[in-house]
């Protein structure tokens, strides 16, 4: 019980440590103070489907946990989460898409003004992934490109442990994986009851327009979170977390 509620304990001065990287809640003064560090942190979320159980915003409260924690440790400022991104494919059911060019030119109007005020060296971390993936590296070589400065793309997942990281190639979305990880971050908004056995479709070797998506008997669930718990997404969001602290310090210090 003790080491129960000491963990609780940890986790909630984490949390409260990282608010104070967040530049929202920061005046002028204090802001100015992070950005003469150089370096800045630029968060991606989506407003998709998460089948029956998990919320639309899970991959930008999975990005802002992740950002708040890195922002602390390195104590560098992090921008309020850009919360639209593109996801065509999730288009079957209630989600908002954008364009890859109304990505690309937001994220660089935020830039510019990054820059503007000393900010040389950007970090992108992205909850999401899919089609999105190669819309945010277009839009890093663009915005690099174009305005001289230094873009550092993250995609969490990717600092998973090997085993974990397998699983990715059978739990696509709203799955194993992505359960854990929202029953251990946001239990509150998991529909518990919602929770139903799944898969993943055969790979899909065509490229179709979004519009023709259909919903099946999946509701959305690519994986299967029977199996989730807060325990696995505990374990996996501090190895991600640790993983990545360890990937930044050397690029940081560059």
């Amino acid at each position: 019980m003790n080491i129960y509620y000491t963990c609780i304990k940890e986790d909630v001065k984490i949390l409260l440590n990282g608010l104070k990287m967040l530049i929202k809640e920061k005046t002028w003064e204090e802001a100015e103070e992070l950005f003469k560090k150089g370096i800045a942190i630029i968060l991606i979320g989506s407003i998709e489907q998460h089948g029956p159980h998990l919320p639309l915003g899970s991959d930008s409260y999975y990005a802002f946990e992740i950002a708040k924690r890195i922002g602390e440790y390195f104590n560098i400022a992090v921008l309020p989460i850009v919360e639209y991104s593109v996801t065509g494919y999730n288009m079957a059911y209630p989600s908002i898409t954008i364009e890859p060019e109304t990505l690309t030119e937001y994220l660089k109007d935020i830039c510019k003004s990054l820059k503007f005020h000393g900010v040389n060296k950007v970090i992108f971390i992205a909850g999401h992934g899919g089609e999105n993936v190669p819309a945010i590296r277009t839009a890093s070589y663009i915005i690099a490109r174009d305005l001289g400065i230094k873009i550092l793309v993250i995609f969490p997942w990717q600092f998973l442990p090997k085993a974990e990281a397998k699983k990715l190639e059978k739990d696509w979305h709203a799955g194993y994986l992505e359960t854990s990880d929202m029953l251990y971050l946001k239990p509150e908004l998991v529909k518990k009851n919602k929770i139903k056995k799944s898969s993943v479709p055969k790979p899909m070797n065509w490229i179709s327009p979004y519009y023709e998506c259909k919903r099946d008997w999946r509701k959305g669930v690519l994986g299967n979170p029977i199996k989730a718990s807060a325990k696995v997404g505990r374990k996996n969001f501090e190895a991600i977390v640790k993983n990545l602290i360890n990937y930044l310090k050397p690029l940081i210090k560059d």
